[in-house]
């Protein structure tokens, strides 16, 4: 069997491994796909998770909400502090993101070794994940706490919060 998929298990030196792990169709599946991310560096990674248009368009908008956020804060500070402050908060997004990989990674071991992605993997998912959720936490406050956060949005923002909140009361 080893012999017939020689150019299955060929691929960078991944023969020894997978002839290992392989028992059924899934597991074969999964090791391949699990084997080829492990050669992936955390440059790879951050490429893959953070490239292109979509995930781009998401970067920029936290950080168009943090730099909204700094402004209508700091309306009467100079513009260089309304501009360290949507820094610090966008800083602060990466931070959460930094935190969260890191729990990625601890909470992978609990996986069984063929299905667990390498910890670049794990650590870059939840960098994204972290500041997108950092992003969300900044949006909400600034819509809950600042007057025309949203803009022309704002007066129907305010309508449903208003209708949401006489339902739970």
């Amino acid at each position: 069997m080893l012999g017939a998929n020689k150019w299955l298990y060929g691929i960078d030196g991944l023969s020894a491994n997978l002839a290992n792990c392989a028992n059924d169709f899934y597991q074969t599946v999964v090791c391949i796909y699990f084997k080829w991310r492990d050669y992936m560096s955390m440059e790879s990674e951050i490429r893959m998770r953070f490239g292109g248009f979509w995930n781009s368009l998401i970067l920029l908008f936290v950080i168009i909400i943090c730099l909204r956020f700094s402004s209508l804060e700091f309306a009467d500070e100079p513009l260089i502090k309304r501009i360290f402050c949507a820094l610090h908060l966008f800083l602060g997004c990466i931070a959460a993101g930094v935190l969260l990989g890191i729990l990625k990674i601890f909470l992978a071991f609990s996986n069984q070794t063929y299905t667990r992605a390498p910890a670049s993997a794990s650590f870059v998912r939840g960098l994204k994940y972290g500041i997108v959720a950092g992003g969300l936490l900044i949006l909400i406050v600034g819509i809950l706490q600042l007057p025309g956060f949203l803009g022309v949005f704002q007066p129907m923002i305010d309508g449903l919060l208003a209708k949401l909140t006489a339902v739970f009361v």
